[in-house]
């Protein structure tokens, strides 16, 4: 059969002188002027044997008497061209002679196999030719074509996995031209696992492993990985916040997995400072004189506080609009002087105790970012007028975890959000605009969002949470349900103020006495609800007195020990004014604590 890779014999081109044209011989005879006339005798006598062949030959649906199965298109005669094997884009069907416009098939090339990408887009097309002139089936059954910009079109839409049979013929002024393809078709995506990588240390290489179909490739984070036997392996320098893993079969179908890299939470022990307080060269001095002791390894600084304002120049474009900006420290100084002292810097971000953004939505007539009573006025409770937020608004979560967010990416080691929470009270009290699902859900929303918005900004902040004492066996009654948040944490910081317990909680009889027992008992619950995730326990302790009692080194000794005796050796320190027990603290020299 003639195909313009297989040219055609001398007397072949005479009978039929085919898509490609005549031959060469036959193009040099037509040179000499006596040989015209012989010649177009033979060539016209060729054109009526054609003719009379291919009416003869019945190569058209009905009048086969042979056709290769119910609903196939009948088989083309034997002067007929079959296109060459598609380039996956076009295949370029041959011409009869120059001046006819060229006929192009583009599909599938026989042998292909399809993915599942690749099936939502395949098609068959025919270039420059009617659809009424294109007879094909697929898999036995007739398919029909369109008119799609110059070409017969057709689109198979969803095919079932598997090999599939293609066979079509247009006919047309220049002959018929016949395609068969048979192409397979595999949508499985790739099946891969990946085994948990281990606890990594920030700065330090890691490793992370799994297995994978035979014949498939893994990238990780964009580079590939070493395949062997089944197995992959993908290995870094320096751990990176989170792992992309991708996978792709010789089909190219992909599956993907995302897995967080777990940065255990060092040693912590922190003082709190407000931003003005870090400002104020005196407190300032003596927080760093604490960590140049080694009393402490930490300071904690604002980054927006209970009144909303932020502490430095923030590029957040919402902290400007509402005027929450107030800078009292330059984060670039800030962080520097406090990492060469060899401490790690906590960002305390309270996020819905925001009297700034409240009072800016309301006058402003965005009333759905203001919490409200059910009488439709700004809800207040016991912290004054606009003090609370929506929680649930999406603007509103946005505008805490971009505070978050950014100040991960200027330096800050730690995040640590603070009235993570509703107001405490009786929800039937209050009318949360757009409320979807429970209040507890919400808050834990903006956990899950933070800990996003930090693996696509590629940092390892660690991400905190205090969440009040009563979070471990009261959590609706301020949506703070630790197992739900736990999970997208580093750890939950509870305040366990002995001054903030009310009488026989944990059947302690007066807490703010007993600062031990109250300890003890609580970080025991709170050490149960984060058990199963990564999340550790950095409790919040007194250092301040409160209703009449005096807390001096033996209160803080007696909550450092209870702690301890609950494996919890790390801790935060409070007090609002910055004035801490630094007689109470002991110098560093182990994890362990020591009086």
């Amino acid at each position: 059969m003639p195909s313009p890779l297989n040219p055609p014999s001398d007397s072949d081109s005479l009978l039929d002188p085919g898509p490609l044209g005549p031959p060469a011989n036959l193009r040099s005879r037509l040179r000499s002027p006596l040989a015209v006339v012989p010649l177009l005798l033979v060539v016209a006598a060729a054109g009526i044997i054609v003719a009379l062949v291919r009416r003869d030959s019945g190569a058209r649906p009905g009048n086969t008497p042979a056709a290769t199965s119910a609903g196939s298109p009948a088989r083309p005669s034997a002067s007929a061209t079959t296109l060459p094997a598609s380039t996956g884009v076009s295949s370029p069907a041959p011409t009869a002679s120059a001046g006819t416009p060229t006929t192009r098939f583009s599909g599938p090339r026989d042998g292909d196999v399809v993915s599942k990408t690749a099936l939502q887009v395949l098609s068959f097309e025919f270039s420059g030719v009617a659809p009424e002139t294109v007879h094909g089936s697929l898999d036995g059954i007739p398919i029909t074509f369109t008119s799609a910009e110059g070409a017969a079109s057709n689109h198979p839409g969803a095919l079932t996995d598997g090999e599939h049979h293609f066979e079509c013929y247009v006919d047309g002024a220049a002959g018929d031209f016949h395609v068969t393809r048979t192409f397979t078709v595999d949508t499985a995506p790739p099946i891969f696992a990946v085994t948990p990588p281990p606890p990594a240390g920030k700065g330090k290489p890691l490793t992370v492993v799994g297995t994978i179909d035979k014949g498939s490739t893994v990238t990780a984070n964009g580079k590939s990985a070493e395949v062997t036997q089944g197995s992959w392996k993908a290995q870094f320098a320096t751990a990176p916040a989170a792992v992309h893993v991708v996978a792709s079969d010789p089909a190219g179908n992909t599956s993907s997995k995302e897995i967080a890299v777990h940065f255990p939470v060092p040693l912590t022990r922190a003082v709190h400072m407000t931003a003005r307080a870090w400002g104020f060269k005196v407190k300032r001095e003596a927080a760093l004189a604490l960590l140049r002791a080694h009393k402490i390894n930490a300071i904690e600084v604002d980054i927006k506080d209970e009144d909303g304002l932020v502490g430095y120049e923030t590029k957040v474009p919402l902290a400007k609009t509402v005027g929450a900006v107030q800078a009292h420290y330059d984060t670039k100084k800030m962080i520097a002087q406090i990492h060469q002292a060899g401490g790690r810097v906590i960002g305390r971000l309270v996020a819905f105790r925001d009297p700034a953004l409240t009072k800016w939505a309301w006058t402003t007539g965005q009333k759905d970012m203001v919490l409200q009573k059910t009488d439709g006025t700004p809800f207040t409770g016991s912290y004054g007028d606009f003090a609370f937020p929506n929680f649930s608004h999406p603007t509103v979560q946005k505008y805490n975890v971009d505070l978050a967010v950014e100040a991960a990416t200027l330096g800050f080691d730690d995040v640590l959000y603070d009235y993570l929470r509703r107001p405490d009270g009786k929800l039937a009290g209050m009318r949360i605009p757009g409320l979807q699902g429970t209040t507890e859900q919400s808050i834990a929303g903006v956990v899950a969002a933070t800990k996003a918005g930090f693996a696509a900004a590629g940092v390892t902040t660690y991400l905190g949470a205090s969440v009040f004492g009563i979070a471990a066996t009261r959590p609706r009654e301020i949506a703070q349900d630790i197992g739900q948040m736990a999970p997208f944490l580093d750890y939950v910081a509870p305040m366990v103020y002995p001054s903030h317990w009310a009488p026989g909680e944990y059947k302690v009889a007066d807490p703010n006495k007993q600062p031990y027992e109250i300890v003890q008992r609580s970080l025991k619950d709170f050490q149960t609800k984060v058990r199963g995730s990564n999340a550790a326990v950095i409790p919040w302790l007194q250092d301040f007195s409160l209703y009449g009692v005096h807390y001096g080194p033996d209160q803080l000794h007696a909550q450092f020990k209870a702690a301890a005796d609950d494996g919890v050796q790390s801790f935060l320190l409070w007090n609002a004014e910055a004035n801490y027990t630094g007689d109470a603290l002991s110098v560093m020299k182990s994890v362990k604590y020591q009086k």
